[in-house]
Formats: C-alpha cells, structure tokens, sequence
C-alpha cells in the first residue's frame, strides 16, 4: 500500500515540477525561440547564420510582458482600448484553470497541474510548428485565419477556451500567440 501512495506523490510532484518550467524550455541551445539573437549579434548584419549559445549559463525568460505596449506613433491595425491588456499566451490562462481558484487543496492543486500541462503541451507544439512553417516558408503565418489553417489544423491542436471577456490574437510579426483581456 506505501509503494503506491509513494508512487502516486512522486507522480504528482513531477506533473507540478513540469508546469513550473518555463514555455519552450528545450535542449536546442537557442534563446528562447524566434526571439532575435543578443545584442552582440545585432551589428553584423548576418542574421541567418548560426548562432552558438553562450556558455555563461542558461537563459532566463523576460518576467514581464512580452510584447511592449504600444505608443500612439506606431501604426497599428486597430487601436487598442486604454483598459484592454495585450499579452503571450501562457499555460494557466484558460477559463477551466481560472474558475479551479489559486486554493491549495488536495483535489484542485493536482488537476490544476494536470490541465495547465497540457495547456503548456499545446503552446509548445504551436512553438514548433511556428518555427517548421517560418523554416519551411520564410516567415510566419500573415493572418490569423491563415495561423489557424497552416499551425493548428495539421496537428489537430484546439486553443483552450479563455474567460468571458478574453480573446486570443496572433501577432503576425513576431509570430506568436497573444491574449486580450480587460484591465
């Protein structure tokens, strides 16, 4: 009887040890994804050669947003409201995840785990299917129905649902996946 509870914690504590790895977390050596190379890079001009990782350590993700808000001189293709917040979509964000509450219990920590995996098991295969079609193609998808026709249809993906009140949209110069909710 002890060899199964044991087993089932050890399960549970490596679900939770998953979801608290950063999104795109890989073994590949790059920065993070299709972000652009560091600085030293950025005067040569070169930027289809590739790039060797440093060795002075791993890569810590922004803690920020990562997209920069706006400023009314850029152009843009419909302007946003002062209340409305642009961010990446993250695993958590779905309604299913948000309506289980931030209780630490032992019924809704481990499902919470549970659905915010797959969740980050979802964005990590539209990372790389991004990264297929920009290396197939030459840039990412132009629109968000394209986005859906060539990233997710292929490989079935479904976006989770997101709370009443929030939407998702595709940044189509970066090539990621945002969440718009209100303020």
């Amino acid at each position: 009887m002890t060899r199964i509870r044991t087993s089932s914690l050890i399960h549970v504590l490596l679900v939770a040890l998953l979801a608290t790895l950063p999104l795109g977390c890989g073994s590949s050596g790059d920065n993070g994804g299709d972000q652009p190379a560091p600085s030293s890079d950025a005067g040569s001009g070169n930027t289809d050669a590739p790039t060797t990782p440093a060795l002075t350590g791993p890569t810590v993700p922004p803690t920020g947003p990562t997209v920069p808000p706006s400023t009314p001189a850029e152009p843009t293709e419909t302007p946003e409201p002062a209340d409305t917040v642009v961010e990446a979509a993250r695993p958590g964000m779905s309604e299913r995840v948000q309506n289980l509450g931030t209780s630490v219990d032992p019924i809704t920590t481990p499902v919470r785990t549970l659905w915010s995996t797959r969740e980050r098991i979802i964005l990590m295969q539209i990372e790389n299917n991004m990264k297929m079609h920009k290396g197939l193609n030459g840039k990412y998808p132009a629109t968000f129905e394209e986005f859906e026709e060539k990233i997710l249809k292929p490989s079935q993906l479904k976006l989770p649902q997101l709370p009443a009140g929030q939407e998702y949209f595709y940044d189509a110069e970066t090539g990621e996946l945002m969440v718009k909710r209100p303020r």
